[in-house]
């Protein structure tokens, strides 16, 4: 297991001690240091003013890397979300949560995939837009792209209507998924930081380096009447990410449903 500094450095912006300090608190005693004067919007925004330059790993890592330059810790802790949308269903957010160690030179990443439900609309009045936004959490926060340009963090019905009141419709309206405008993206947060946590915890049983985890998944079990493969996962693989060492496990099923076979099943 990693072997935590009393003190550890976060970067945020957007607040998200508040969903990485209650999980990480269940297992340690230390203290979450949070530097929040570097504008990590430069490295890339949701709302695309600033274009991203790195894949949402990388960048979680490189805020990781931030916070200890910045702060002069040893342990850093940095963290980056993507959304992308599924048209009729909404979107998938995908966070990742990254500490390092730039004494031990170890680096985790931390990882939850969940569909959220929040999606943009095109409201054609005020009453419209109004009715949308009812339809999510109240502590949502919206954008407003009209003709007074791009208006953010807008919570609540009667700041949705003094942000929309002169507007010419149609006007669109997207999530704010800016952690502390978001809940449904700080319930992925959270869950991120607990696969944080048991990454970890999961040390290489060769160089007892960090991150083992039976996350590499192979297909094709077989048919449980054809026995030709199928997409079905038949094994998990760990990897170290310092020596390479791997074992893989096979599934407890011998054979896949007859219903995923692409032969069986056209």
């Amino acid at each position: 297991m990693v072997k935590f500094d009393n003190k550890i450095c976060l970067l945020t912006k957007h607040h998200k001690e508040n969903q990485i300090l209650p999980v990480f608190g269940e297992m340690w005693n230390g203290e979450l240091i949070t530097y929040d004067t570097f504008d990590t919007d430069s490295l890339g925004s949701f709302d695309g003013e600033v274009k991203r330059q790195l894949s949402p790993r990388e960048c979680a890592l490189k805020k990781a890397h931030l916070a200890c330059e910045l702060s002069g810790l040893h342990q850093g802790i940095g963290s980056e979300g993507s959304f992308n949308g599924i048209a009729g269903i909404g979107n998938m957010d995908e966070e990742f949560i990254a500490f390092v160690d730039i004494v031990r030179k170890i680096e985790v990443v931390g990882v939850a995939r969940q569909m959220v439900s929040l999606q943009a609309h095109n409201a054609t009045d005020l009453d419209d837009a109004v009715q949308f936004v009812k339809h999510f959490p109240s502590a949502q926060a919206w954008m407003t792209n009209g003709t007074a340009g791009i208006q953010k963090g807008v919570v609540g019905e009667e700041s949705l209507r003094q942000a929309l009141f002169y507007e010419a419709w149609p006007v669109t309206i997207t999530p704010d998924f800016r952690a502390m405008h978001c809940p449904e993206r700080q319930q992925v947060i959270k869950q991120a930081t607990r696969d944080l946590i048991e990454r970890c915890k999961a040390n290489c049983p060769k160089c007892d380096y960090p991150g083992f985890v039976f996350d590499n998944t192979e297909t094709g079990l077989p048919c449980e009447l054809c026995l030709l493969p199928t997409n079905q996962i038949k094994s998990h693989t760990a990897i170290c990410a310092h020596c390479h060492y791997s074992e893989k496990k096979a599934v407890s099923e011998t054979n896949a449903s007859s219903f995923y076979c692409s032969f069986c099943n056209p």
